[in-house]
C-alpha cells in the first residue's frame, strides 16, 4: 500500500440569533487515495480515490442562564482502514465500501443548581454500509465486508455533581438497542 493520505477541508460556525436562541452547523469533506500494488504470485494494482461529505445543523434554546433544550442533526462517514482492506489469508477484499450515518438527537442539559449538573438526551442512528470482521469468511480464516444498513437508539444521562473543591462525582448512563434493518439478520 502507498497513497496520498487522507485530506480533508471544514467550516463550522455557532451564532447566537436572539439571547435565548443559538444555531450552529458545519460542513466537511474529506477524501482519501489508496493505491494497492501487490507483488506477490499474482500482480494486481488497484488504486481508489473515494470522497465523502458530512454536515451538522443543531439548535439550542436556553429557558434558563444555565438550562437548554437542543436538537442536531449529523452524518458521518468511516473510510476503511487499510488493514480492513488486506487480510494475509485472503488476500485484498477491494470491494470494500465507507460507512456513512446519519444522527438525530434531542436533548435537555441542566446546571442552574449550584453544585449538579444534569444533562439527558435521545438519539437515533442509521448506518449504511457498516464495516464489520466475519469470521466465518475467507474459508473460515475472516475477512472484512459491510452490513447493509443498522440503527441504533437509545438515551444518555449524565450527572455530575461538585461536592467540594476537591471531590467531584460523576454518573454516565446508556442504554442502547442496536439492530439490523436490512440484510440476513433484519430484526436482529
Amino acid at each position: 500500500y502507498h497513497g496520498d493520505g487522507v485530506k480533508s477541508l471544514n467550516i463550522s460556525d455557532r451564532m447566537t440569533i436572539a439571547d435565548n436562541l443559538i444555531i450552529n452547523g458545519g460542513y466537511r469533506y474529506e477524501w482519501v487515495n489508496y493505491v494497492f500494488d501487490q507483488q506477490d504470485d499474482i500482480n494486481n494494482y488497484i488504486e481508489k480515490t473515494p470522497s465523502e461529505s458530512s454536515v451538522e445543523i443543531g439548535t439550542e434554546y436556553k429557558y434558563a442562564e444555565k438550562g437548554a433544550v437542543y436538537g442536531r442533526f449529523s452524518t458521518s462517514y468511516r473510510f476503511p482502514s487499510v488493514d480492513e482492506f488486506y487480510s494475509i489469508f485472503t488476500g485484498l477484499t477491494s470491494n470494500l465500501k465507507q460507512q456513512n450515518s446519519e444522527t438525530w438527537e434531542v436533548g435537555i442539559k441542566e446546571d442552574t443548581l449550584k453544585y449538579f449538573m444534569a444533562k439527558c438526551d435521545f438519539f437515533l442512528m442509521n448506518t449504511h454500509n457498516e464495516i464489520y470482521y466475519d469470521p466465518t469468511a475467507g474459508g473460515g480464516f475472516g475477512d472484512n465486508g459491510n452490513y447493509d444498513r443498522t440503527q441504533r437508539k437509545g438515551v444518555e444521562l449524565s450527572l455530575k455533581s461538585d461536592m467540594s473543591e476537591y471531590l467531584q462525582m460523576y454518573f454516565n448512563y446508556t442504554y442502547l438497542s442496536a439492530y439490523f434493518v436490512d440484510w440476513a439478520f433484519a430484526g436482529n
